[in-house]
């Protein structure tokens, strides 16, 4: 009797032990991309249209509760006829008792020339390739900044087009100032260069 209630005891503080160290492992807060090669979640992204992704994340055994998509993280579209998405700023998502997370984030496109992802576009996650993309991304506030004068930041960088394509916006002054307060240049990408004929070089 004295011994089954020795191993009762024993099970018993090896269950708890074990309980500890999951919630303590599950507790912590992992980037998004990490906890997908480590297989500690599952995600889908999908196109919103316009500037946002859609995005479910699933915990797996032993996931966290906790994940954070960092700045600048790249969103490939399957079929190459939609833009690449790319977060703003810094992006933390709860799990929740149930381990399920749906939400929409918003993005900024990144191919000046094709149209944005709709919800039949699966897309996939990937690190910023960028240095440049990532500290426009990481100064940015989606809910205090212009939008507009992100996402020509944002194809600034990713596309770099002429001024000629951007003639008639209205946001290029506080593009620029997203620019410099990332510590980019603004007269670096030639939307803010100014053309200049041939003909003026021979006077």
């Amino acid at each position: 009797m004295a011994v089954t209630r020795r191993v009762l005891l024993t099970v018993m503080m090896v269950g708890l032990l074990v309980s500890c160290l999951v919630t303590a492992t599950a507790a912590v807060t992992v980037d998004l991309l990490q906890a997908l090669r480590d297989g500690r979640i599952e995600a889908e992204f999908r196109g919103a249209g316009g500037s946002a992704v859609d995005v479910t994340i699933r915990r797996t055994l032993y996931g966290p509760t906790h994940v954070t998509i960092s700045p600048g993280t790249y969103f490939a579209p399957t079929a190459r006829r939609v833009q690449p998405q790319t977060t703003l700023g810094w992006v933390p998502i709860n799990l929740g008792r149930h381990g399920v997370a749906r939400v929409q984030l918003k993005t900024a496109c990144m191919d000046i020339n094709l149209p944005a992802a709709n919800y039949q576009d699966v897309l996939y996650a990937r690190p910023c390739r960028d240095e440049r993309m990532f500290k426009l991304c990481a100064t940015v506030n989606p809910a205090r900044d212009d939008h507009d004068a992100i996402q020509l930041a944002v194809w600034a960088i990713a596309n770099n087009p002429p001024q000629r394509q951007m003639r008639g916006r209205s946001d290029m002054a506080k593009t620029k100032l997203l620019l410099r307060r990332a510590g980019l240049d603004p007269n670096s990408f030639r939307m803010f260069k100014r053309h200049v004929s041939p003909m003026l070089h021979t006077l």
